[in-house]
C-alpha cells in the first residue's frame, strides 16, 4: 500500500496526523505504508474516501480497455504534438518530463506511484 505514502505525502501530512484523521494509530499506518500489514476493507474504504481517491487508485489497480475513448486533452496534446517538427516535439517530451519530476502535477492514480513509492 505504498500509494498511501504518497497521498500522505502529497497531502503534507505526518503519519500521525493521517492516524488521527483516520482513527488509526500511527503505527499502524506505518505498517501499510511499508507493506507489512494490509488494510482490511473497511480501512481501505476509509482512506479512499478521505484521499477521496477510488479504491483501485488506492490499491494500485490499473487497467485499459480497447473501447476505452482518450479524455479530449489527450486528443488535444496529439493533436498539437503531432504539428510540431522534432525539434519541437523533443522539447516538449523534456518539459513534460520536467512536470512529472517534479511531482507536483501527478496524477496520483497512474503508474507513477507504483514507480515511485
Amino acid at each position: 500500500m505504498e500509494n498511501i505514502r504518497v497521498l500522505r505525502k502529497q497531502s503534507g501530512l505526518t503519519m500521525k496526523q493521517l492516524g488521527i484523521e483516520l482513527g488509526m494509530a500511527e503505527s499502524t499506518i506505518s505498517l501499510y505504508e511499508t507493506g507489512k500489514r494490509s488494510p482490511d476493507i473497511q480501512s481501505l474504504i476509509r482512506i479512499a474516501d478521505f484521499f477521496n481517491v477510488s479504491l483501485d487508485c488506492l490499491c494500485g489497480r490499473e487497467y485499459e480497455t480497447i473501447e476505452r475513448q482518450l479524455p479530449k486533452q489527450n486528443n488535444q496534446l496529439m493533436k498539437l504534438f503531432d504539428q510540431l517538427n522534432e525539434e519541437g516535439q523533443e522539447k516538449l517530451i523534456v518539459y513534460a518530463d520536467d512536470l512529472v519530476s517534479s511531482g507536483k502535477y501527478i496524477k496520483i492514480c497512474k503508474s507513477y506511484v507504483a514507480q515511485n513509492a
